[in-house]
């Protein structure tokens, strides 16, 4: 049996009571070398747009609006939640489009009219105004 899986060995490890520390002002003091913090290095990276708040510090005051919320609603089913691509609702049946009778050549040039153009079935001119500036 392998004894580091067994509850029995957590409670061998655990046994001891673990007592509490005094606070730091009845610590001995010793002549050796002060301990301080490492220095706070700028970290890289973009800085974040807000500070971080003091414990004591509100949260927001009564000057400011709560910002509301904006509830998208389904069209074809009038629910908030989702929207009309997403909606579980039976999907309406389009009829199939008809195919196109052919082309339409719009052209503001006469020379046009007498070229012949594939799947063309209708040929329109468009004059350009008289007075061009």
């Amino acid at each position: 049996m392998i004894l580091y899986l067994t509850v029995i060995r957590d409670e061998v490890c655990y046994s001891p009571v673990i007592y509490p520390v005094n606070r730091e002002a009845l610590w001995t003091k010793y002549d050796a070398i002060d301990l301080h913090p490492p220095p706070i290095k700028r970290q890289p990276g973009r800085p974040k747009k807000k500070r971080n708040r003091e414990a004591g510090e509100m949260v927001r005051d009564e000057t400011h609006l709560k910002r509301e919320k904006h509830r998208i609603k389904c069209s074809r089913c009038h629910k908030e939640g989702h929207n009309k691509a997403t909606c579980k609702l039976s999907q309406p049946v389009v009829p199939p489009t008809q195919k196109s009778k052919g082309l339409i050549l719009v052209t503001s040039d006469v020379s046009a009219r007498g070229v012949d153009y594939p799947d063309v079935t209708l040929v329109v001119q468009v004059g350009l105004p008289a007075d061009r500036e």
